[in-house]
């Protein structure tokens, strides 16, 4: 009875015809967000260094970036798979708005002050303030984990390329990957192609 009132079945006629309308525009949005959030992005050969072409998908006189390429060694490679592949996309943008937008007039429609409020009713969590609460006891208590992570991976990064040590927001998966590597040499860190099927 839960799961069909959050869903409009206790509205009338009308305004449940709407309910079961954006629900079936949320899931189509959130369906095209996806999909689109894992589309390769592509840019012209001359402006990327020849030298790295051969770590991209070459199609004619672009480049594909299909990936993160984290686990790359270079960090001019790591640095353009990261610009490119996040490049902000302006139909992506639309359509996260508009997903939102559609979230937002469902959870008043069948009378809930917001979409997280709807999600989160009859969850352990209960309502967004609890996941609010969870998340900063969490982020308190890790925070000085995070902080000898990060200057482990700084660390790291020094050792190996200490002409550019600066740490940027594409070294972190690769450095802590060497040093895992380097705790458990015989660690073997499964292709990003077999931990996508996770």
């Amino acid at each position: 009875m839960f799961d069909f009132e959050i869903s409009g079945i206790h509205l009338d006629k009308e305004k449940r015809k709407r309910a079961v309308d954006l629900n079936v525009k949320i899931l189509d949005l959130s369906s095209r967000f996806l999909m689109g959030a894992n589309f390769p992005n592509k840019i012209e050969k001359h402006l990327l260094p020849e030298h790295i072409h051969q770590n991209f998908v070459l199609a004619g006189e672009h480049v594909i970036v299909d990936g993160l390429h984290a686990e790359a060694p270079d960090d001019l490679v790591r640095e353009a798979a990261y610009k490119i592949f996040l490049y902000p996309n302006a139909g992506q943008l639309r359509c996260l708005e508009e997903l939102l937008s559609n979230r937002d007039l469902l959870a008043k429609l069948v009378g809930y002050s917001t979409y997280s409020h709807r999600a989160l009713q009859g969850t352990i969590a209960k309502n967004p303030e609890t996941v609010m609460e969870f998340l900063e006891k969490l982020s308190d208590k890790l925070s000085e984990r995070t902080l000898k992570d990060f200057e482990m991976i700084r660390g790291m990064k020094m050792k190996l390329n200490p002409q550019n040590s600066e740490l940027m927001p594409w070294d972190p998966p690769y450095y802590s990957g060497v040093i895992r590597a380097e705790s458990c040499p015989h660690y073997k860190p499964l292709s990003s192609q077999v931990w996508s099927l996770f």
